[in-house]
């Protein structure tokens, strides 16, 4: 891969000052008007945006016309609430548009199709639809904000920024035949498949939003940023403990009676989830995830009335997580956050950490900001009518019939 075809990227984009602003309201096929809709802030993930076939974009460079294909959606098939169409829509539909782009039900259910699976299997529909109601919303915010912001990031690329891009994905592209195929793309195309889902030309366009908005999002956000010496060791005084912890262990648990949500727990971290995310999940997590069930600090010796779980617990290095263990009745797993002997670090030690951690903090804040200001003023359809043919194809397809 060449050095230079990124950091062309990197400071083609530096140029960006200024966002050009959305009109404010946008036009299903159906006729039908979007509202401007006040929403928090989400986490960026660009993959997630899908584009319809054949539908162009802003940058003449595209190395795919679609990050997924999905089937074209007439104006007599635009969805509606209507029960009956419903029942025979599939997960492909499209349920509403960002600046004139589909969003279609797959890009919303791909990720959660497991646990909205398992939560199918398991409750009852009226509990169902509650849960499955705020994962969907959350799912549907985030992938309208990717939308905003790759259209306005796509909009200040320049023809410099364009070729750099694409010298750039060309290596992604070989790199990827090299490592799944062997140099045979036929045989890359088909392993992309199979691991991901996704065809090699969609797993490179994937990529290409990703490095366009992060390239982008740092050119505007972070030449604001400035942490002074004093911000500094404010926040070594705040956190003292932090950075000067009591010797012992940090300790989160999972624990569950349920064999469905332990097998979904094991499913988790198998894919490399991470165990305090998935310790703050409130599904997999109810009893306490707003502790990420933490168990304790500052703790010596053995914790627990079980002799195989301090066995295993004791073993643990800083960062690692048990596997499934039954203790009595319950699914547990123990994961040590930090082994602390006691040390004491100074300022002077972390007082780079610390600036890295301020920056990163206002970072996310300019960011947030930025959001809003999009969410305001960006081209979308109505978010509580998209939300609601969601759950209805949700209903549908994952709830339990009675």
């Amino acid at each position: 891969m060449k050095n230079t075809s990124l950091c062309l990227i990197v400071s083609g984009l530096m140029f960006a000052t200024g966002c050009q602003s959305k009109q404010k309201s946008a036009q299903m096929d159906d006729g039908s008007t979007a509202v401007k809709t006040q929403s928090q802030p989400v986490k960026l993930s660009t993959s997630d945006f899908v584009l319809g076939e054949g539908e162009t974009t802003t940058t003449p460079s595209r190395i795919s016309q679609s990050v997924t294909t999905e089937p074209d959606t007439p104006a007599s098939t635009a969805l509606n609430n209507s029960p009956a169409e419903v029942a025979t829509y599939h997960v492909a539909g499209m349920v509403g548009q960002v600046n004139g782009r589909a969003i279609y039900a797959r890009s919303i259910f791909k990720d959660v199709h497991e646990r909205l699976t398992d939560l199918g299997q398991r409750l009852p529909a009226s509990q169902f639809r509650q849960q499955a109601s705020a994962m969907l919303q959350g799912r549907l915010k985030q992938i309208v904000m990717d939308a905003l912001i790759l259209g306005e990031a796509e909009n200040q690329l320049t023809e410099q920024n364009q070729q750099g891009l694409l010298a750039f994905l060309k290596e992604e592209r070989k790199k990827l035949i090299r490592e799944l195929g062997r140099g045979s793309e036929e045989l890359a195309n088909e392993r992309s498949r199979t691991t991901s889902g996704l065809t090699l030309d969609q797993r490179i366009n994937e990529r290409r939003n990703q490095m366009v908005v992060q390239n982008y999002l740092k050119a505007k956000l972070w030449p604001k940023i400035n942490v002074s010496r004093k911000d500094i060791e404010r926040y070594y005084h705040d956190h003292f403990e932090e950075f000067n912890p009591p010797e012992g262990r940090t300790i989160h648990l999972l624990r569950t009676n349920d064999d469905n949500v332990a097998n979904q727990i094991d499913k988790e971290l198998e894919k490399g989830r991470s165990f305090l995310d998935i310790a703050g999940d409130n599904v997999l997590n109810p009893r306490d995830w707003e502790k990420k069930g933490l168990f304790g600090s500052g703790i010596k010796g053995k914790p627990f009335g079980n002799d195989a779980l301090n066995d295993v617990t004791l073993k643990l290095n800083s960062g690692e997580h048990s596997d499934r263990m039954k203790v009595g009745s319950m699914h547990t797993w123990v994961y040590v956050a930090q082994v602390s002997q006691g040390e004491t670090r100074s300022l002077r030690e972390v007082q780079l950490e610390i600036e890295r951690t301020l920056k990163q903090q206002q970072y996310n804040r300019y960011t947030e900001d930025y959001q809003m200001r999009l969410l305001n003023e960006g081209s979308y359809n109505d978010m509580s009518e998209m939300h609601t043919r969601l759950l209805n194809i949700c209903m549908s397809v994952y709830a339990a019939k009675s």
